[in-house]
């Protein structure tokens, strides 16, 4: 997170009369490119308060650097509408579920037994679920949940 705040700093003070798309990119590039790597790997439902600094750095700061403007002109909601991006515990969330699926169906080579494991459900006769849950492994320390 430093790293992006240090790189988000160095554009800030380099980039002064580039356009918003110009901007745009720099961040997706070189900002966002180290807030969401390997999160799949460290990013945890348990880390809430790293998910909130970690979203801190583009709802503070580099959403308001893109569009040019100063705080409280635009909501953050409005500002990622407008720059067509996601808040980044969205863009987590849906890099886990992509590994998620490539994990199913093989398309990494990872034996997906070891974290989870496919059980029998039995409805009952009111309920419309799925007949088949998956079930994670019961774990002595929060690492593998």
């Amino acid at each position: 997170m430093s790293k992006a705040n240090k790189q988000l700093g160095v554009l800030k003070r380099t980039c002064l009369s580039s356009k918003n798309v110009i901007r745009r990119s720099l961040y997706l590039t070189l900002v966002k490119s180290q807030l969401s790597y390997a999160t799949q790997v460290w990013s945890s439902n348990h880390h809430s308060q790293l998910n909130r600094r970690i979203e801190r750095v583009q709802k503070r700061r580099a959403t308001k650097w893109i569009l040019g403007i100063k705080t409280g002109e635009i909501p953050y909601e409005q500002r990622l509408m407008t720059l067509k991006l996601l808040p980044l515990t969205y863009d987590r969330e849906i890099k886990d579920l992509v590994f998620f699926y490539k994990m199913l169906y093989g398309h990494i080579n990872l034996k997906m037994d070891s974290y989870v494991s496919f059980i029998e459900h039995r409805c009952t006769r009111l309920s419309q679920a799925a007949s088949v849950v998956l079930q994670t492994p019961l774990h002595r320390t929060t690492t593998f949940q």
